[in-house]
C-alpha cells in the first residue's frame, strides 16, 4: 500500500543504547525523524523515555510516532475513515515534525482515494483510471442509443474479453468478484515482478533493497484490495472476526520482520532482510485470505 512506508521504516536497531546517555538518544532520535526513518526515531525517544519518563520533547515526540503506527494499522486493515479521522486531528498539531507532516499527508491522499474507489459500484479502479476514461463515457452512451441491443451486449462485453488474461501489475486493478479471478489477480502480480529482476541480479545492496521494497509495496497494495472485497463479502460477524485477526497479523508481520533483521544486525543486508520478510509474509497472507474467505 504505502509508496514510502520501506523508506521510512527502514530498521537500523540501536545496538548498545539501553543505557545510553538520555542526551545522545535525543540526538539520535531527533536526527533519525528528520530523515524520516521513523522506526528508529521511535525507538531513540523510547529508550530516552526509559531514563526520563516525564521529558515533554521525548514524550511529544514518541506519541506522534505511535500515532503514526496507529494510522498505518487502519491503512493495512483499509479501515479509511478511521485512518482519515486520526490524520486530521494529527494535522491539526502546530508541532508535528515536518516529516511526518508530509507522511501523514501523504496517507491522506491514499486514504481519500480508497475511500472514494471504495464507494464507486460502477468502476473499481482507482480514481486517477476512472477519470482517465471519462472521456469516452459519452460517445460510448450515444452509439448505444442508436445501436440495436444485440449490439448493445457486444459492445458491453467486449471490453471484459480483453482483460481474461492478468492484468499488469502497475494498473493496480483487482477483479471485483471471484476467487479464482482473485487468484489470477495474484498470479499476475507474482509474474509482473520480473520486471525487477535487472536490480536483483546488479547485488548491490541499494538496488536489493529497492527491489524488496518495491516488491512488497505491490503485494501490500493487493493485500489491501482482497480485504476490501472481503469487507463486501462477509457478513459483520465475520468481518469483526476477520478485523482482530489481521490486527494481530499486522504485529506478527512487523515483529518477524524486526527479528529476521536482527540476525545480520550492523551488516548492510539487514535492511534488505527487513523489506524481503515483509513482502514474502504479506504475499503469503494475500492468497492466504483469498483461499480461506473469498467466495
Amino acid at each position: 500500500m504505502k509508496k514510502l512506508l520501506l523508506i521510512s521504516t527502514a530498521v537500523f536497531l540501536l545496538s548498545g543504547c539501553g543505557n545510553g546517555d538520555f542526551d545522545t538518544l535525543m540526538e539520535q532520535g531527533t536526527k533519525a525523524l528528520q530523515v524520516g526513518d521513523f522506526t528508529k526515531a521511535q525507538n531513540s525517544f523510547e529508550l530516552a523515555l526509559e531514563q526520563k519518563p516525564k521529558d515533554p520533547e521525548a514524550l511529544a515526540a514518541y506519541e506522534q510516532l505511535t500515532a503514526l503506527t496507529h494510522v498505518e494499522t487502519n491503512m493495512d486493515l483499509a479501515d479509511w475513515d478511521d485512518a482519515l479521522t486520526e490524520i486530521n486531528k494529527l494535522l491539526e498539531d502546530q508541532d508535528l515534525a515536518s516529516t511526518l507532516k508530509t507522511q501523514f499527508e501523504v496517507y491522506k491522499e491514499t486514504a481519500l482515494e480508497n475511500k472514494e474507489e471504495k464507494q464507486t459500484v460502477t468502476a473499481p479502479a482507482k480514481r486517477k483510471e476512472v477519470e482517465s476514461t471519462n472521456t469516452e463515457k459519452e460517445p460510448a452512451a450515444t452509439k448505444i442509443e442508436k445501436e440495436p441491443a444485440a449490439t448493445k451486449v457486444e459492445s458491453a462485453v467486449a471490453p471484459a474479453k480483453t482483460k481474461s488474461a492478468p492484468a499488469p501489475v502497475k494498473t493496480e486493478k483487482a477483479p471485483t468478484s471471484t476467487k479464482n479471478e482473485y487468484l489470477l489477480y495474484l498470479d499476475s502480480i507474482e509474474k509482473g515482478l520480473s520486471d525487477l529482476d535487472p536490480l536483483y541480479k546488479s547485488g548491490t545492496t541499494v538496488d536489493l533493497v529497492e527491489a524488496e521494497s518495491e516488491a512488497y509495496k505491490r503485494w501490500d497494495a493487493a493485500l489491501n484490495k482482497v480485504y476490501g472485497e472481503l469487507k463486501k463479502q462477509l457478513s459483520d460477524k465475520d468481518m469483526t472476526k476477520l478485523r482482530e485477526e489481521q490486527r494481530q497479523w499486522i504485529e506478527f508481520r512487523d515483529k518477524k520482520a524486526k527479528e529476521d533483521a536482527a540476525e545480520y544486525e550492523g551488516g548492510s543486508f539487514q535492511n534488505v532482510q527487513y523489506a524481503s520478510t515483509l513482502q514474502q509474509l504479506t504475499k503469503e497472507r494475500s492468497y492466504d485470505l483469498v483461499n480461506t474467505y473469498m467466495k
